[in-house]
């Protein structure tokens, strides 16, 4: 049976709602795959399998299970913000050679960043808003952007 890694938490402020979702994931899971969840923070990562809260190893991607080494075949990336929508995730479930059942490293790297996406986007003759990258908003009069806009 394989072995499907719904991976949440994360760094942003939405790591409850990543939980949550996550949980709501697994809970409607075909029941020809293991499924788990493994929740991921700046200090660790843990499965949680059959109610059991396990140390994850990510350099192996498999964590112990009664004396069994549970080796992950797929995952699910279900993280707000970083380093889940960033491709950061993406691009080190790549390196392991794990299929992961979201877009790519590249794509989501793209992507997250709004600015950079848009400019990457009119290089193609994509139709793109105009906008204005503000580092330090007060470079700027709130007419300026008005005009500029």
């Amino acid at each position: 049976m394989k072995k499907i890694a719904i991976i949440c938490g994360g760094y942003s402020s939405e790591f409850d709602i990543s939980i949550k979702s996550a949980n709501t994931i697994l809970a409607h899971f075909p029941a020809e795959y293991d499924a788990f969840i493994i929740e991921l923070t700046r200090d660790n990562w843990t499965a949680i399998y059959q109610n059991q809260r396990i140390e994850v190893n990510p350099w192996e991607m498999s964590f112990q299970f009664e004396g069994t080494a549970i080796q992950i075949d797929a995952a699910i990336i279900y993280i707000h913000g970083d380093p889940g929508e960033n491709g950061k995730l993406q691009a080190f479930l790549e390196m392991k050679n794990i299929p992961c059942i979201n877009s790519g490293a590249l794509a989501s790297e793209i992507s997250f960043d709004k600015w950079f996406c848009n400019q990457f986007l009119r290089g193609f003759d994509v139709p793109v808003a105009k906008s204005i990258l503000l580092l330090h908003p007060d470079e700027y009069t709130a007419k300026e952007i008005i005009d500029s806009l």
